[in-house]
């Protein structure tokens, strides 16, 4: 379970600080109903930047509907087009069986 004040606070301090990282949120109908935070990280080997996937969430009642197919697809063709971009990465737990497959079927590798 999230600390929601610890939560709003670090969401806080990113927008104020965009160079750290950038939101993207799904929409249907004009309401929120996912979300994803793309992180920076400089790889000096690789001379560009590459994009972490963190904070993934999807409303329960969107799940299995496609939401982060969509964003992760978005992304996916962002970064593709960005020559400053080297890479796409998201860290998964290994206990969350769910989620690995759910990338999986995405085409995500597991490296």
């Amino acid at each position: 379970k999230l600390d929601s004040r610890t939560c709003m606070n670090g969401i806080r301090i990113l927008l104020d600080r965009p160079a750290m990282g950038q939101y993207y949120i799904a929409e249907m109908e004009g309401a929120p109903v996912g979300c994803t935070l793309i992180q920076y990280e400089w790889s000096d080997w690789r001379c560009g930047m590459v994009w972490w996937i963190h904070s993934v969430y999807v409303t329960t009642e969107k799940r299995q509907a496609g939401v982060f197919r969509t964003i992760y697809e978005h992304l996916k063709n962002t970064a593709i087009k960005d020559p400053g971009v080297r890479g796409l990465r998201l860290y998964v737990d290994k206990t969350n069986q769910k989620a690995q497959q759910a990338y999986q079927r995405l085409g995500m590798l597991d490296q």
